[in-house]
């Protein structure tokens, strides 16, 4: 498994752009954690823009990306469980998708680091989900930031460009 996420860190990202609805990629996402987030006691939130959301994306790779920060979020919010929230908008003239936790937060010695592969607080972690995350938004010449509070939780927000 850890040779398997080296390789695709490591490897060339090839996109398959195609026009992507955002709400629906977060309602199928949605659809394929809830179970997972039940038996984690998280509660499963999806706020939906009015307005819609759509990027020239590969939907594959950006399911991965949010999906890596929604197993990020559940296994920060431990056995007590918690609320994640994903959400989709737009501002400043591109598409935003939050994933919000209600977690451990993240110290900000932890946050400076977070992304850099191979470092991870996670016992067994490989240190290479949030990298991968990164990447992926990247080459979708967007890019992600962060906002934590210890003891209130996480948001993740990835920047994607708009048409």
């Amino acid at each position: 498994d850890i040779l398997d996420d080296f390789l695709r860190y490591a490897g060339k990202i090839e996109l398959e752009r195609r026009p992507v609805d955002i709400i629906r990629l977060l309602e199928e996402l949605v659809d394929f954690f809830a179970p997972q987030a039940q038996l984690q006691r998280v509660r499963l939130r999806l706020k939906k823009s009015p307005q819609e959301v759509v990027v020239e994306a590969d939907s594959r790779l950006l399911k991965q990306a949010v999906l890596n920060l929604m197993l990020n979020a559940v296994q920060a919010m431990g056995e007590t469980g918690g609320e994640l929230i994903l959400s989709a908008g737009r501002g400043d003239g591109q598409a935003q998708i939050d994933v919000i936790d209600t977690g451990a937060g993240i110290p900000s010695q932890v946050q400076e680091r977070i992304f850099d592969a191979y470092y991870s607080t996670k016992k067994g972690g490989t240190g290479l989900g949030l990298a991968m995350t990164r990447r992926i938004v990247q080459e979708h010449g967007g890019r992600v930031t962060l906002r934590s509070e210890p003891g209130k939780g996480t948001d993740f927000t990835l920047h994607l460009p708009v048409g």
